[in-house]
C-alpha cells in the first residue's frame, strides 16, 4: 500500500473516531456515571464493532486497491483500530474528569437528561431526510 494513501487513511481514522457522535456520548455519560477502569469494555465493544463495521461496509474499497491481499486489509484495519481506541478514550476520561463535578445528584440528572437528549437528536438526520 502506497504511503501517501496510508497516510490519509490515518487521517480519515483519526477524524472519524474522535468527532463527537452517538458512541462518544454514551462513552462520556457512562465516564461520569461509571468512572474510567468500569468503561473500558464499552470503549473496547464499540471500537470492536466499529472495526467489523469498517470491513464489512468496505472502506477498503476506497484505501486498499481491488488486487490487495489478507495483509493490506489486515494492516489498514490494525491501523484503524490502534487510532480508535486511544481517540474513544479521550471521550471517557473526559466523562471520568466530570464525575467528580457532578456529585450532586439534581446536576448528575440534569447532565443524564441532557446526554440522553443529545443521543436521540443524533438521529435526527437519519429520521428526517429530504
Amino acid at each position: 500500500m502506497p504511503h501517501d494513501t496510508l497516510i490519509a487513511f490515518s487521517l480519515f481514522a483519526l477524524v472519524t473516531s474522535i468527532t463527537p457522535g452517538p458512541n462518544h456520548i454514551m462513552r462520556l455519560a457512562s465516564g461520569v456515571n461509571f468512572g474510567f477502569r468500569s468503561t473500558v469494555p464499552h470503549m473496547l465493544g464499540i471500537s470492536s464493532g466499529l472495526l467489523v463495521m469498517v470491513i464489512a461496509v468496505g472502506a477498503f474499497s476506497t484505501y486498499v486497491p481491488a488486487s490487495s491481499g489478507l495483509i493490506a486489509i489486515v494492516t489498514v484495519a490494525v491501523i484503524f483500530a490502534a487510532i480508535n481506541l486511544p481517540s474513544v478514550s479521550v471521550w471517557t476520561l473526559f466523562g471520568s474528569g466530570l464525575r467528580h463535578v457532578l456529585q450532586v445528584r439534581r446536576n448528575l440528572l440534569a447532565f443524564n437528561y441532557s446526554m440522553a437528549a443529545l443521543l436521540v437528536a443524533s438521529l435526527y438526520p437519519l429520521l428526517f431526510r429530504a
